[in-house]
């Protein structure tokens, strides 16, 4: 079965829930050469109540995406904020994860929360399973980290499965003297979890005809061990290793603003084997990173329009950004 990316595409089209672009305007971004759109398929905007959902906001994505000649991916995320408060993650200080519209984010520990949660990742699934359309495995939080950014392992189910794994009730140490060295009980524990939850999550949507598998962790916050992104190598190499994707392909949705460090460690997704696409910090930077993109041999962009500040009109110069974008990279990888 041939990849749900084609080798003759060069940018992913992002459109976020935020501000979806029109079936007009991805018409338009069609001819000039994009074949598929990207978006986060956020988890509150389908459940409102509990236990009841509509898709029907996706659908009409889905469908104009599709008259538009436009393939989907989406990445599951963001479950709704009115679940049970000890189903969501917490910090040291007590927070709960369940404000919205900030993320909300389910414990990885809670064993009720993660079998809820896999309940609407096979709904999600199963609901879009079409040729033209996959449902990818990201992360439940923002779609790029596995925690959320301040160690949120506190809650009580946590703390439990915490206790149990160092053999006696003591707290976790606190974030500021959480580091490698100085805690490798905590490091292997949070790897043990977060590692199998998202090779669990991988195995739920590796029911594809194309066999692909998506990985979207953000070099960004690998250095930050809030976010759990410091095991992106150890999640690599588990998914290769027992999910066996025909295809695995790695998005990092921001590469060049941060400059070098970001963009060294990203490229270990191209030193693991992976393809590597990269934010091109939106259309305005296509004339700009092109060309070193291309050098760098990665292999595509994943581009919004504009930045989330200036949503806004889909100019014919956007466009033109678009179309010459994927010339250049069609005549250096084709001839």
């Amino acid at each position: 079965m041939a990849p749900f990316i084609t080798n003759s595409e060069y940018i992913i089209l992002m459109s976020l829930p935020s501000h979806m672009l029109s079936e007009h305007d991805m018409s338009r971004l069609e001819k000039a050469g994009v074949k598929t759109v990207y978006s986060n398929l956020y988890w509150f905007n389908v459940e409102k109540h509990m236990g009841e959902r509509d898709w029907s906001y996706y659908d009409d994505f889905v469908l104009s995406a599709r008259n538009a000649g436009l393939k989907v991916m989406m990445t599951p995320c963001e479950p709704p904020s009115f679940l049970p408060d000890d189903w969501y993650s917490r910090n040291e200080r007590g927070r709960i994860w369940n404000e919205f519209p900030t993320w909300c984010h389910l414990s990885p520990w809670h064993t009720e929360a993660q079998s809820y949660q896999d309940v609407f990742y096979v709904e999600a699934r199963d609901h879009y399973n079409a040729q033209d359309v996959m449902i990818v495995a990201g992360s439940a939080h923002g779609g790029e980290a596995l925690l959320p950014y301040d160690l949120a392992y506190y809650d009580p189910s946590a703390l439990a499965s915490w206790y149990n794994f160092i053999g006696k009730q003591e707290l976790p140490p606190k974030p500021i003297h959480a580091t490698p060295e100085r805690t490798p009980e905590l490091m292997n524990w949070l790897k043990v979890t977060l590692v199998e939850q998202y090779v669990h999550h991988k195995k739920i949507f590796d029911t594809h005809p194309s066999r692909e598998a998506w990985t979207a962790l953000h070099h960004c916050w690998e250095n930050h061990l809030q976010s759990g992104n410091q095991f992106i190598a150890d999640v690599v190499q588990r998914v290769k290793d027992d999910v066996a994707p025909d295809h695995y392909s790695a998005i990092c949705f921001g590469y060049w603003w941060i400059g070098g460090p970001l963009a060294a460690r990203a490229r270990s997704y191209m030193e693991m084997g992976l393809p590597l696409w990269v934010g091109s910090e939106y259309a305005a930077g296509l004339p700009r990173y092109t060309k070193v993109a291309i050098e760098q041999g990665l292999r595509g962009f994943i581009t919004r329009p504009w930045a989330y500040e200036d949503n806004g009109n889909l100019t014919d110069d956007l466009v033109r950004q678009y179309a010459n974008s994927i010339q250049s990279w069609r005549e250096a990888r084709v001839g």
